[in-house]
Order: C-alpha cells, then sequence, then structure tokens
C-alpha cells in the first residue's frame, strides 16, 4: 500500500511539473495553472497524510482490513481523477497551441487580392493579378460566377477589360481549391490604373480552380523562350497561360479556339518593342498588333485576354 502510495505522489509531483512548465512556456495561463496547481498539491497533502496514518496505525481484525481497503480504493480513484484532469489542462493548451501556430500560418496570405476577369464566351473566370512578393506571389485561375454574369461577359466581349477586388481574405483559400463566396467590386478597367468602379456583388462565388503555379523561388531564365500551360475549356478552346517568370516577364491569358496539338509550349520570346506597344495599348488594340495576331500558331481563332507587362519589369 505504500508503494503504491508512492507512486501515486511521484505521478502527482510529475503532473505539477508539467503545469508548471506550461505556464513559463505561455501555453497555458495563469489562472489555469493556479487551478491545476490546487488540485495537485490538496492531492499530494492528502496522500502525506494517508500515508502517516498507515503508517501508525495496525489492523485489529479483518473488517478493519477491508474497511481501510475500501477506503484506499475510494481515495485512489478520486486521486486518479484529479490527475488525469490536471493532465488534460496541459493536454488541452498543448493542442491550443498547436492549433494557433496552423492557424498563423494558414492566414499568412490575408490581403486584398485584385483579379481580372476572362471568359470563353460561356462561363467567367477570374485570374488573380500575381506579383513576386507574398502573399500575391501565385497564378490562380478560378471558374467563378456573378449575379452580373451575363453583364460581365457581354463586357469582355467587346475587348474591355474588366476586373475586381474582393473583400479582405485569405488567399490560401483559394490556393487550397475551396470554394468562397464574397463581397467583391467590379471595375471597368484596370482598377489600380483609371478603372471605374462599376458593379458590387455581395456574393461573388469563386467555384473551383482550374490552374495554379507558385512564383516563390522561380529559377534563372536560362533561353530566350516564353512557355505557355494549356487549360482545356471544351473539345474546341484552351485557355494558354503564360508561365511568368523572372524579371523581366509578363502575364498573359490567351483564349485559343479549334486548335491543333502543338508541339510544343515554348515559343521565341516577344521583342522589347513588342512589350513597349503592349504597355501603351487598350486590350482592344493589343489584339490588333501585327507582331500578337499570331501568338498561337496552331489555333485557328486566338484573343488576347490579359496581357500586363509593369508589375514584372
Amino acid at each position: 500500500m505504500r508503494h503504491q502510495i508512492n507512486d501515486l505522489k511521484a505521478a502527482l509531483c510529475r503532473s505539477l511539473h508539467n503545469v508548471l512548465r506550461c505556464t513559463v512556456s505561455n501555453m497555458i495561463s495563469y489562472r489555469d495553472a493556479i487551478i491545476g496547481s490546487g488540485i495537485i498539491l490538496v492531492a499530494i497533502v492528502a496522500l502525506v497524510s494517508a500515508g502517516d496514518v498507515i503508517a501508525e496505525t495496525v489492523p485489529n481484525s479483518t473488517s478493519d482490513i477491508n474497511s481501510k481497503s475500501i477506503s484506499q480504493t475510494s481515495s485512489e480513484s478520486t486521486l486518479s481523477t484529479q490527475l488525469t484532469s490536471a493532465d488534460k489542462i496541459a493536454s488541452t493548451h498543448d493542442s491550443h497551441k498547436e492549433s494557433h501556430k496552423h492557424r498563423h500560418h494558414a492566414h499568412s496570405r490575408v490581403g486584398f487580392h485584385g483579379m481580372v476577369l476572362v471568359t470563353d464566351g460561356t462561363d467567367l473566370f477570374a485570374s488573380h493579378l500575381p506579383l513576386y512578393r507574398a502573399p500575391h506571389d501565385f497564378q490562380l485561375l478560378y471558374k467563378v460566377k456573378s449575379q452580373y454574369q451575363s453583364q460581365i461577359i457581354a463586357e469582355l466581349a467587346s475587348l474591355k477589360t474588366v476586373t475586381i477586388l474582393p473583400a479582405k481574405f485569405d488567399l490560401n483559400i483559394l490556393v487550397n481549391g475551396q470554394p468562397l463566396d464574397i463581397a467583391t467590386q467590379i471595375f471597368t478597367g484596370h482598377f489600380e490604373r483609371g478603372g471605374k468602379p462599376w458593379l458590387l456583388d455581395n456574393d461573388f462565388e469563386f467555384e473551383k480552380p482550374v490552374y495554379k503555379r507558385a512564383l516563390a523561388e522561380l529559377p534563372a531564365k536560362k533561353d530566350r523562350l516564353m512557355e505557355f500551360d494549356a487549360v482545356a475549356m471544351g473539345s474546341n478552346s484552351a485557355f494558354y497561360i503564360h508561365q511568368i517568370q523572372t524579371r523581366p516577364s509578363f502575364d498573359l491569358i490567351v483564349l485559343g479556339q479549334s486548335c491543333e496539338e502543338p508541339t510544343s509550349l515554348k515559343m521565341p520570346m516577344f521583342s522589347a518593342s513588342t512589350l513597349e506597344q503592349v504597355e501603351q495599348n487598350t486590350l482592344a488594340q493589343i489584339n490588333q498588333l501585327d507582331t500578337l495576331k499570331n501568338v498561337l500558331g496552331f489555333c485557328k481563332n486566338q484573343q488576347i485576354l490579359y496581357f500586363e507587362t509593369r508589375d514584372f519589369k
């Protein structure tokens, strides 16, 4: 019996040590530490008293032994419950600390994330306006839905630029491929370059991702070729998205229709003069530039939907 009590005292001391360690490490509050420590100290005092009584008392009969045995079992059960409660306090706060770390990491891309809208003529898509630095360092294309869907598609069909600025949110939601409904201001033109507020959609819906590419730690470009990724929109059309490289580079989305299977999606780089013209012209004018009329030589029809150079000089 004495050995059992000593074992319980040792376990309680370890629990007290854990509570104090968690307090010093800021994993639990001082209030919880005081409560947990108080429970453990009361239990230790009770055990010391019980040990003294056992040392001084010799049972005189079988009934005395049975009575003490029942009392001891009850005491051990109570102490075991107290010990479990103290351990749960430390365990709960350990879990809380890990959860806090996870939430902090997951919200490292919170901000305002502007996007440009594009269409294949049927559906609507939002392309994140990327930068080389976090929290904007991702190329993303998402299928979206708006209550003003038909109006927006009609505007895009006339080769007008339409951009959006959703309320502040965590870009990791989209990076991880999750849906999102969010209040969104819609602009005619580029919202950072003279664009005008047009429509406000309080339930703008990001339905599903169709393209994702990280811009962190891009390798140095070893050749003067530009490379595209193809995102099929059906049997007859596809988005061709330029892989943004280290400076100088550009963001480009081209809609190709009635395309043959290309031998390669690597093509000769545009000349510096062509890129200067892109910066000085509207989207409609860009589509009329002779140097850009045949970007996708393997497609019967092409339409440049977005072309950005300034952010990647």
